[in-house]
């Protein structure tokens, strides 16, 4: 089985799961095809839609997941004469597209689950400068031509917030399945860990730069905390 949730993960954690989404999505899972991801099996047994305004406030936050995916994947063929530098961008690409992936359970999984309705008001306010940030950030990064200013603008991207609202959504959702699998806590972190460790062996002139973006998201993660 492909994607972010393996086969492992649902077999360890056999409760929340069908607590969560049902025999149907567990059974499913266990005799998936390989090509198939949890995602799919979850998406093909949906019953019911969440609130739409939850629906939609995940689907904005996924999207700026997508948007950084696209543009490191961009990097990686950009400077695709740097293997070290070609093997990151995609890298950091495949996290983002994981990190979208495990969004869209999140979604599904707030169904059947409740939602921490003053966190995600929190996140409603604050999510459109985020997304204007980003938007503006990623249409900069597109024309960068040297491999030391693309690695900057990834740093200023992780620096704007979109890991904290990655965090957000996963905390806003009261779910047993999402607190009993690991993936989705430890998503966040080994992104900006692997971030803040490869930058400066590429360029070590980034290093102290990469050592704040490593600890403004210590702090934000210790608010949602």
């Amino acid at each position: 089985m492909l994607g972010a949730i393996c086969k492992n993960d649902v077999f360890w954690h056999p409760i929340v799961t069908i607590r969560c989404f049902g025999w149907n999505v567990f059974w499913r899972t266990l005799v998936a095809n390989r090509e198939m991801t949890f995602l799919d099996v979850v998406m093909e047994n949906r019953r019911q839609s969440p609130e739409e305004r939850v629906h939609v406030l995940v689907s904005r936050c996924k999207n700026l997941e997508l948007l950084a995916e696209r543009l490191y994947l961009t990097f990686a063929e950009r400077f695709a004469a740097s293997p070290q530098a070609e093997d990151f961008f995609r890298t950091i690409s495949t996290q983002e597209h994981k990190h979208a992936e495990l969004l869209e359970i999140c979604q599904a999984a707030m169904e059947k689950g409740q939602w921490d309705e003053d966190l995600l008001q929190m996140l409603q306010d604050g999510l459109p400068a985020v997304e204007q940030k980003i938007r503006a950030l990623g249409e900069e990064a597109m024309k960068a031509t040297m491999l030391d200013e693309a690695l900057r603008y990834v740093i200023q991207i992780e620096s704007a917030e979109i890991n904290k609202i990655f965090n957000s959504i996963i905390d806003s959702c009261d779910s047993a399945f999402l607190r009993g699998i690991k993936t989705f806590r430890k998503a966040g972190r080994v992104h900006i860990d692997y971030i803040c460790c490869v930058i400066p062996q590429i360029d070590a002139s980034l290093k102290r730069a990469c050592d704040a973006l490593a600890e403004r998201y210590k702090m934000n993660s210790a608010v949602l905390e």
